[in-house]
Parts: structure tokens; C-alpha cells; sequence
């Protein structure tokens, strides 16, 4: 297999610069982030983005119903294999889910180097990923979406500055208000910060990201539904 130097690209450089710049040029390989992230890429669209935060790649395919967790293993460990194109001749009834499942993963990997911020940027031409670019999407649409995700991230940190903060019910519902449905997510989160626990305890109860947990109790804090601890 041949190999490929890496190039740098300059630190003033933003994320959203690079791959668009690398959307433009129908770039193939990969992009590695500050060392902690990668996104691959496929005729400048993106398959896969990752950090040292995100879900394990096997669990998150595993979650379409494939076949057991130890299959997917043993496929993401082989070398020159597409495993979405396999895993689709064999089980093409996971495809929607597939796809549903590759999307959030690869969005919660760009928001969170976006939140790391800009840094050191390397790339690895024609540099492929075992997991395979069947489900690759437009840079701009991803981007987009993180960068709506960022937008509203920024929001939620006037309120809730770290992971470290508490809440607690409020006594009663805002003047005005008679009743509040509660879904089942919210449940969960009522029921544990009742308990006291901070933010960072509900994310690691529950195993969600903290985009989505940090999300549901700002809307709750908005609503009047929960109140500051201190």
C-alpha cells in the first residue's frame, strides 16, 4: 500500500474553512483535528467524524440491528472492506436506520470539535476508512447543522456554564400555567436532579450526549420547570 505524507494547514485556518476548502477540491482521505478528531472524507463529502469523545463506531452500527456487536467488530477490524456496502447486500432493511445512526454520529463529532475550537489541522490524501462512504454527506449540510448546534450551545452556556451546575424543581408551574406535559426524557431528568445530581451526573446517567441533555434542561430552565440549585 503506498503511503502519503500529510500536509499542515495554517492555524488561522477554521474547521469549516479546511473542509470546505476540501469539499471544493473533491478531496479523498482523511483530516485529523488538534490530534483528538478525524474526518474522513470520499469525493469531498464526509462519512465519518469522530473525537476521543464519541461512541464507539461498532456499537453505534451495531444499534441498526445487523447482527451481534462481536460481527461488527471483526468487519471494522478487517483490512479492505466497505462494511456499509456489506452490511447493506446482507441487510438491506437497515439502511434507513444505518443512515439515521452515521448522520448524528458524524454531527455530534464536527459540533464537538467546534466547541474544542480551531487548531492544528492535518491531511492524509486517499487515506480510506474501513467503514465505507455509503452514506457520505454534503460538507454544507453538516456543517450547517453543527454550526446551528454551536449557535445554540453558546445560548445554553449563559445559563448553564458547566457541567458542574445543579438544579432544582420548581415549587410551582410560572403564573399563568395550569398544567405541563412532561415526556419521558424529561421524566428522567426531573427524577435525577430531584436527586440533586449536577449536570454532568444526568449525562453519565443517562448516556446521552451533552448537547441533548444540556438542551432539554435549558428548555426546562426557559419554561420555569427547573431553577438554579444556588
Amino acid at each position: 500500500m503506498a503511503e502519503f505524507d500529510p500536509v499542515t494547514h495554517d492555524d488561522d485556518q477554521t474547521l469549516a474553512g479546511v473542509l470546505r476548502g476540501l469539499a471544493q477540491q473533491g478531496f479523498t482521505g482523511v483530516m485529523r483535528v488538534n490530534d483528538d478528531g478525524e474526518v474522513w472524507l470520499a469525493g469531498g463529502r464526509i462519512y465519518l467524524a469522530v473525537t476521543s469523545t464519541s461512541d464507539d463506531l461498532a456499537s453505534v452500527v451495531f444499534g441498526a440491528d445487523v447482527g451481534t456487536l462481536a460481527d461488527v467488530q471483526e468487519l471494522l477490524g478487517r483490512p479492505g472492506i466497505d462494511v456499509t456496502e456489506t452490511l447493506v447486500e446482507s441487510r438491506p432493511d437497515s439502511i434507513p436506520a444505518l443512515g439515521r445512526l452515521l448522520h448524528e454520529h458524524n454531527l455530534t463529532g464536527l459540533f464537538e470539535m467546534m466547541v474544542a475550537g480551531a487548531g492544528r489541522f492535518t491531511t492524509e490524501s486517499l487515506a480510506l476508512h474501513p467503514l465505507g462512504s455509503r452514506f457520505a454527506e454534503s460538507v454544507d449540510d453538516l456543517l450547517g447543522q453543527a454550526e446551528r448546534r454551536l449557535g445554540i450551545w453558546r445560548e445554553i452556556a449563559g445559563r448553564i456554564p458547566s457541567t458542574g451546575s445543579r438544579f432544582a424543581m420548581a415549587d410551582r408551574l410560572p403564573d399563568g400555567v395550569d398544567e405541563r406535559v412532561v415526556s419521558a426524557d424529561e421524566w428522567r431528568y426531573l427524577a435525577l436532579v430531584a436527586t440533586g445530581a449536577s449536570v454532568g451526573d444526568l449525562i453519565a446517567a443517562t448516556g446521552e450526549s451533552a448537547f441533548r441533555v444540556m438542551t432539554s434542561l435549558y428548555r426546562l430552565l426557559l419554561e420555569g420547570v427547573v431553577v438554579d440549585a444556588d
